[in-house]
């Protein structure tokens, strides 16, 4: 009888194959290529200058690691902003065999500001999920209507983080600077004052 501990004929086999980690290793590097060429190009987009001065006052940044929810990850940090019980961050996240994503995730004042701007608008790609951490998420059901118009019945699910996310349609990365700025353009486009 195999043991809890013992690795099965898969993982062995991972195990010993030599080849795995360096090809994940310049696979990362590839990508990681990719998001610094994305560090000059999406805080520079059309309507990141109407944002919050605090919200980009801090520079983009690439994070590395290696266990979220159990998968290697890279993340460029577009903006982020953090105080007492205001949080906003705009995020495009590569997981490890899951598709490219973009996620602005709020709580406090910046949501409330966000919430204001996206009243009325429609962003048929991004999808809604509450938590309770920035970091665990429960998706929260939308009917046809524009999620902004929940806000009441989110209000009322007592949650205070809120993350508005959006993926490529394919797990493969090519292609990631056209998905990023088309989304990323399409979020700060809808963060916008309307016309007069």
């Amino acid at each position: 009888m195999m043991a809890f501990h013992d690795l099965d004929d898969l993982e062995l086999a991972t195990w010993k194959d030599r080849q795995w980690m360096p090809r994940k290793q310049r696979i990362w590097a590839k990508l990681e290529h990719q998001l610094v060429d994305l560090l000059s190009i999406l805080p520079t987009l059309p309507g990141a200058e109407q944002l919050p001065p605090d919200w980009t006052k801090n520079p983009p940044r690439i994070h590395r690691g290696e266990n979220y929810q159990a998968y290697s990850y890279r993340a460029l940090d577009i903006f982020t902003y953090s105080q007492q019980s205001s949080h906003i961050l705009l995020r495009l996240l590569l997981l490890w065999g899951h598709p490219p994503a973009i996620h602005l995730i709020a709580k406090g004042q910046p949501q409330e500001w966000c919430v204001r701007r996206l009243t009325g608008r429609n962003l048929h790609a991004w999808h809604l999920d509450l938590g309770d951490s920035p970091w665990d998420w429960f998706p929260f059901p939308l009917s046809a209507k524009p999620w902004n118009q929940h806000w009441a019945q989110l209000r009322a699910a007592d949650h205070p983080y809120f993350k508005l996310s959006c993926w490529k349609a394919e797990v493969d990365p090519s292609g990631l600077e056209a998905f990023a700025t088309a989304q990323v353009g399409e979020l700060l486009a809808a963060l916008s004052p309307p016309p007069h």
